[in-house]
């Protein structure tokens, strides 16, 4: 498909400072799992936190959340101060083709010769080895990305959850195809997911991305309807006809609204590939003692392996 078609215990305001004098699991669980839930309603139970990187003026971070031993959300809490002063360049030029073959990168004019916005990988804590997610891809994209009209220039955060393996994802190779990916990958991205792992109403547009894989979407989300705008979704990711990554996408403009309990319904597939503990449903939250937000997909049940 061608390019232009397609497309925390407490949280307080110091948490961000505090957790990292001391990275080990133990110091996470006593920082943040006291039992003190009063702060960060739904965060309940043993939180365990992961890798932690810096964007705008803040800082993002992975977390699980454990209650009777067994994982109950996934997700990442950053600091309201990440919304501020986010990088204003449109990409990182982590991942770009010179499609026209002119020397030159255009990253101003549709269709871009870069994808992806600005990046930060964040690993999960081990406690989450649980689920099948075992790390975060977070894209910061200024000027939204394909299809337009409905993501395009609209400035938004991709939270990928991924399940493929992190090396595996990067030999995903850039290239002139869909998205700036190698032509062979892109046949690799568009396997078809076999029936029974797909999630209903989710369908194949070709959307396949260097460094990520082929992007699935659910054209009866509202951003697809006559007069629909683009406020959160959620899309699946497939790579050589597996599911590979859970992505909630949702704009900048719905986060400084500052909602504090939004909850979508995740639409499940009948079969999984991989066992482990699955969300039901994906939640952002605004917490506004703690001046922080997160983002995760929580209610999560054990789905066998098929």
């Amino acid at each position: 498909m061608a390019r232009g078609r397609w497309i925390a215990a407490l949280l307080l305001g110091m948490l961000f400072s505090s957790v990292q004098a001391d990275n080990s699991p133990n110091e996470r669980q006593a920082n943040f799992a006291s039992g003190n839930n009063s702060a960060h309603g739904l965060l309940r139970g043993r939180v365990y936190f992961g890798d932690k990187a810096s964007l705008g003026d803040g800082t993002i971070q992975t977390y699980v959340t454990m209650r009777r031993g067994k994982p109950r959300s996934v997700g990442v809490l950053f600091s309201e101060t990440m919304l501020d002063n986010l990088p204003d360049a449109p990409f990182d030029g982590n991942n770009c083709y010179d499609v026209d073959g002119d020397g030159e990168l255009n990253v101003s004019v549709h269709p871009f010769e870069c994808m992806g916005g600005h990046q930060r990988i964040l690993f999960m804590p081990p406690q989450a080895s649980d689920t099948p997610f075992s790390w975060v891809l977070l894209n910061w994209n200024l000027l939204g990305h394909d299809p337009e009209g409905v993501y395009l220039y609209r400035p938004h955060f991709d939270f990928h959850f991924y399940i493929q393996d992190y090396l595996d994802r990067n030999f995903i190779r850039p290239g002139p195809c869909a998205l700036l990916i190698h032509c062979e990958d892109f046949l690799t991205a568009t396997i078809p997911v076999p029936a029974q792992y797909m999630p209903p109403d989710y369908v194949d547009v070709g959307a396949a991305e260097v460094r990520m894989g082929n992007h699935l979407v659910d054209l009866t989300s509202p951003e697809f309807q006559p007069g629909g705008e683009f406020t959160h979704t959620f899309i699946y990711g497939s790579y050589g006809g597996e599911i590979t990554f859970w992505e909630p996408m949702i704009t900048v403009n719905t986060l400084r609204d500052r909602p504090r309990n939004l909850c979508t319904p995740i639409k499940q597939p009948a079969e999984y590939q991989v066992e482990g503990y699955y969300p039901t449903e994906y939640c952002i939250r605004y917490y506004p003692r703690a001046r922080s937000y997160t983002v995760s997909m929580d209610k999560m049940v054990y789905r066998n392996g098929t």
